[in-house]
């Protein structure tokens, strides 16, 4: 009897996280499937380990929304050919507008099963009037609950899912994004400019945008100005500008620094002493976990979703609305609260809350490659 076939279709394979879980997982694929890697845009940035590409079409990961709408059947009627010619048994796409093609191209009875993975929490991710925002709300809610599984990987997702877009939950499951800690701490031992650092460093990763909500930490920052805090902000994004304004606005300019992308995090969370987190929405932070498997303490706004997935697993998933909580992984503080974000800074700052390296490596190994991969065969073959 043939192996099974299993086509993963996403926009690319850029340096993004849906793209580095995929690459995670392709070994693990291979060895159960004949593997087939399908890409909106030729641009890879992470390891294939030797699965086959195919493109779908030149096409732009940034276009804008009512083009994307008009080139959908184009690219499911591509698909769709592709399903039929590789005779594949199982499709499986991350991210909306891949996990529409998957859909329309099922339409046409090709007989794959299909397997959606939803990466954010669409209600806050396409929130607005935006022409864009609309047609994806629409299109989510009318071709996923058409989809025998979707995979969220965060409980957030989920529950985003079953109330805001009709979603039932025997066509939900939930598996967190799986992490190569062995990888991880490798990579960490790479010099950075933070050995010579003698200041209590704080450390942040994340694009330059609203969603990542660095403005908070800076802001923050401000308190502790003249003393010996300094925090460093990896990435790149269109409020870069913006965001030097308000530092040296603040007077900030020898305590917060825009380092840029960097394609190897690890060093620079490794070298600080806490790890901070001032998103307004996510899907599944893996800078959070990543943090974890270096054993660094981690403040984090207990946004959705995520953060109290990982750092608080045994609390009611209840959002806070002000103030903080000290889990056993790392505080939380209320989104876009200033003055709790303070308030914690201080607390880790003085010292007041000890969270030991042991335990956040532990609950690290909870997201390990070995642990999460099972958990998708299992739904792919379920």
């Amino acid at each position: 009897m043939s192996r099974p076939s299993l086509a993963v279709l996403l926009y690319s394979m850029g340096g993004g996280g849906a793209e580095r879980v995929i690459s995670t997982l392709l070994p693990s694929f291979k060895e159960h499937f004949e593997v087939h890697l399908v890409l909106f845009e030729e641009i890879v940035a992470f390891e294939i380990h030797g699965v086959p590409l195919h493109i779908l079409g030149r096409n732009q990961v940034h276009e804008k929304g009512l083009f994307k709408l008009l080139k959908l059947p184009f690219l499911a009627y591509r698909y769709a050919r592709f399903l039929k010619k590789h005779q594949i048994t199982h499709s499986f796409s991350l991210m909306s507008r891949p996990n529409y093609v998957n859909l329309l191209a099922s339409f046409g009875g090709g007989g794959s099963k299909i397997i959606l993975s939803e990466r954010a929490t669409p209600s806050l991710q396409y929130a607005g009037d935006s022409l864009g925002a609309r047609i994806n709300r629409f299109l989510i809610r009318s071709l996923y609950p058409k989809a025998p599984l979707i995979i969220a990987n965060s409980q957030g997702n989920a529950k985003d899912l079953q109330e805001n877009f009709g979603i039932t939950p025997k066509r939900l499951c939930t598996i967190p994004n799986p992490f190569d800690l062995e990888r991880i701490q490798a990579l960490s031992l790479e010099s950075t400019p933070l050995e010579g650092e003698d200041r209590y460093t704080f450390v942040s990763v994340g694009r330059l945008d609203r969603g990542k909500n660095h403005r908070l930490l800076i802001e923050a920052m401000e308190t502790f100005r003249g003393e010996s805090v300094a925090l460093y902000i990896l990435g790149e994004g269109e409020l870069k500008d913006e965001l030097l304004s308000l530092i040296h606005a603040k007077g900030l300019e020898n305590q917060v620094y825009l380092v840029g992308f960097k394609p190897n995090p690890y060093p620079w969370i490794k070298g600080a002493q806490a790890f901070l987190f001032g998103s307004n929405h996510e899907g599944f932070p893996n800078v959070l976990v990543e943090s974890l498997a270096l054993g660094i303490p981690i403040l984090s706004t207990d946004c959705p979703s995520g953060p109290r997935e990982i750092l608080a697993p045994q609390s009611p998933q209840e959002l806070l609305l002000e103030g903080l909580e000290l889990t056993p992984y790392g505080i939380l503080v209320a989104k876009n609260d200033k003055k709790a974000m303070v308030e914690a800074m201080q607390k880790l700052l003085r010292q007041e809350s000890h969270f030991s390296k042991e335990s956040l490596l532990d609950r690290a190994k909870s997201f390990s490659k070995e642990i999460i991969q099972e958990s998708y065969l299992k739904a792919l073959f379920s």
